[in-house]
């Protein structure tokens, strides 16, 4: 059986962005669960605060998780009081953050500026520049590829 040797594996991109990706969301749980939040509700809390016009769907899309997990958050985040729906038209509805939900969503994004202040600490803040960048041609490469994908089933 052939297989990858452990230098191999440890240089392979894929398996690098999966393990570190691990360990920032195992530090980033931990950070939120201090908010009585889970992952996917601080994103949709930084979410809404940074992007408050933008669909349920929409929403899942940019954040890449599926959307009933979107709408189950939803539901959590209006069950603490941290946002509130209104319905419009057609099944539809607004989400905003209530008072709460605002000063919620600002303790989240300072967690979050603390652990990439950290890693700059420690990396750079040059590296930390050059890892976003090259993190978002990644993320729009996938994107793009995706859709063809869907385009061509």
């Amino acid at each position: 059986m052939g297989g990858q040797t452990s230098n191999e594996l440890t240089n392979d991109a894929g398996f690098l962005l999966s393990k570190v990706t691990r360990r920032l969301k195992m530090q980033w749980s931990q950070k939120v669960a201090e908010l009585n939040l889970s992952t996917v509700e601080a994103a949709l809390i930084r979410n809404l605060a940074s992007m408050p016009k933008m669909t349920a769907r929409a929403r899942a899309r940019y954040l890449a998780t599926d959307p009933m997990a979107v709408h189950r958050s939803l539901e959590s985040l209006v069950e603490k009081g941290l946002c509130e729906k209104r319905e419009t038209s057609n099944r539809r509805y607004d989400v905003t953050l209530t008072e709460e939900g605002e000063r919620i969503a600002d303790k989240v994004f300072a967690m979050s500026h603390e652990v990439w202040n950290e890693i700059e600490s420690v990396i750079g803040r040059d590296r930390v520049e050059s890892l976003k960048a090259n993190l978002l041609a990644v993320d729009q490469f996938l994107e793009n590829s995706n859709h063809l994908e869907h385009s061509v089933n």
